[in-house]
């Protein structure tokens, strides 16, 4: 089993990347965050893998993260999901906003994933809420109060990405901002006004 990469980012397009290691190239699927974290084409990057084999496939998944990595084998064992499912998921959502909407029970959010219809969130919710546990959302968490939309969240994420930081970056930013008691967040442009004081701070 590959648990990891470490190498050179050699080729990337929607969906997928190249990581050469000693000359040898590792093509792997990925999850929009991980592929918006990706430095230029030629520098070195360290991804967390997964290896799916198939009777007729072998194919080899990253993540930018352990806790990316650990939602996609949570959702990968959900019945009729599949890998391409798993990474739609975290490819809209990450893995905080995953983990509240299956806690609260929200089809809705879930549903807005591409080809994740109703039955399927409530299959997401049914297998994996004992697993994942309860995570309150919104003003009840002693947070910011927002809406429980993870599109929000996401949105900020890569906004944030956008203007040149990286992911890890991003998605802390987005925490603390999330976690002052003391603001009041709608919608993603104010997200991202609140994320961009601590990275200024920083």
């Amino acid at each position: 089993m590959i648990a990891f990469l470490r190498g050179i980012l050699a080729a990337e397009s929607p969906g997928q990347i190249v990581v050469d290691v000693h000359g040898v190239g590792y093509k792997l699927m990925v999850p929009h965050s991980t592929l918006a974290s990706m430095p230029s084409i030629g520098q070195e990057v360290f991804v967390f893998t997964h290896m799916v084999v198939r009777e007729d496939d072998m194919q080899l998944y990253g993540f930018q993260s352990e806790d990316e990595l650990a939602v996609f084998l949570l959702l990968l064992n959900v019945s009729g999901m599949g890998p391409k499912g798993a990474l739609s998921v975290l490819s809209v959502y990450p893995p905080d906003s995953i983990r509240g909407f299956i806690g609260n029970e929200d089809v809705t959010a879930l549903t807005r994933v591409p080809g994740v219809g109703k039955k399927t969130a409530q299959r997401l919710i049914l297998e994996l809420k004992d697993k994942i546990g309860k995570v309150i959302t919104g003003s009840k968490q002693g947070g910011a109060a927002i809406a429980n939309d993870g599109g929000i969240i996401r949105d900020a994420e890569f906004a944030l990405v956008a203007l040149g930081y990286t992911q890890s970056e991003a998605s802390d930013a987005v925490g603390k901002a999330l976690n002052n008691e003391n603001t009041v967040i709608k919608d993603a442009s104010e997200l991202i006004k609140q994320a961009l004081k601590y990275l200024m701070k920083e």
